[in-house]
């Protein structure tokens, strides 16, 4: 019951923040690099990692070792700045707090990587899907500012 629940409240969050702030015509205005993905693959890929983040997640609550209160606590903080990628980014039209806001998430998200994998280390490894994305979302958004800018 718990691990459902997570899973929704994860997939719930990332679908409601494209719901409230989707990708806009702005975007089209933007001058976009080569490896830009294409429009499909957001709506395939952030489900995936919603439901790995809450598989590892539950890994953690579930555990009775290690730092559990802090892995679950750094997760949650880390969440609240991934759904604030979209209101800073389509909702104010800004690539730097986009950019800036996503730096962020990769270095919250790999100290919580670190912290799951004192808990549970299949946890720590479901986050790799998601850790290689915002990697890749880091160096994507800075492309975006700096084409932009």
């Amino acid at each position: 019951m718990l691990l459902a629940i997570l899973i929704i409240a994860h997939v719930g969050g990332g679908a409601l923040m494209g719901a409230l702030f989707p990708p806009n015509p702005w975007l089209g205005q933007l001058v976009l690099p080569s490896f830009y993905p294409p429009d499909w693959s957001f709506p395939v890929v952030w489900p995936i990692l919603y439901v790995l983040m809450a598989v590892a997640l539950w890994l953690v609550v579930k555990s009775r070792s290690g730092p559990r209160k802090t892995a679950i606590s750094l997760h949650v903080i880390q969440m609240v700045v991934n759904y604030a990628f979209m209101p800073l980014f389509f909702g104010l039209q800004n690539t730097l707090l986009g950019m800036v806001d996503v730096v962020v998430l990769l270095v919250l998200l790999l100290i919580t990587v670190a912290c799951f994998y004192k808990v549970r280390k299949i946890a720590a490894l479901l986050m790799a899907p998601y850790v290689m994305w915002v990697s890749f979302a880091c160096v994507l958004s800075f492309s975006l500012w700096w084409m932009n800018a």
